[in-house]
């Protein structure tokens, strides 16, 4: 028995040390993929423009009914005419 375990003991080590490489380099290769943050420079904001216009709808509850209209959050105006909302 004792020359069965003085066999397999280098046997387990180098398993033991291909496991523990294997996970390493699983680690260090997520590690590579962390994104960084991002910095801007908050002085030139006014470059920044949006791709298209903030349009949603407004609500309104006149006379005991409700009323809707467009509303262009970019631009600040309103868009169209109040209309009964069904």
């Amino acid at each position: 028995m004792n020359k069965r375990i003085t066999k397999t003991i280098p046997y387990l080590f180098s398993l033991i040390f291909l496991l523990s490489m294997v996970i390493s380099t699983s680690i260090i290769s997520q590690a590579a993929y962390i994104p960084s943050p991002m910095i801007l420079d908050s002085s030139d904001d006014s470059s920044i423009m949006p791709a298209s216009d903030d349009i949603r709808w407004r609500y309104e509850i006149k006379y005991g009914k409700l009323y809707k209209r467009l509303y262009n959050y970019t631009k600040d105006q309103w868009i169209g005419d109040w209309i009964l909302a069904s």
